[in-house]
């Protein structure tokens, strides 16, 4: 899927790249995954900043609409 906002910028519709802030409490990253299905596929740490890793989640299909996909 393309991003029409994004010219064109390639796009899987049920995976995202999520991050929390390291005070995020573990309730509420529950929350997070328990409110979109999520499951987690990966982790990352980011260039320059180790202190701030992200996740990779998928989430169950939402549609090929962009507005949907976009409004996770």
């Amino acid at each position: 899927m393309t991003s029409p906002e994004l010219g064109g910028v390639g796009y899987h519709r049920n995976i995202y790249r999520v991050y929390f802030d390291d005070s995020t409490s573990a309730v509420t990253i529950n929350a997070f995954l328990a409110t979109f299905n999520a499951t987690v596929i990966g982790g990352l740490v980011p260039v320059g900043d180790p202190t701030n890793p992200g996740y990779y989640v998928q989430i169950p299909d939402p549609g090929a609409a962009w507005p949907v996909v976009d409004s996770i």
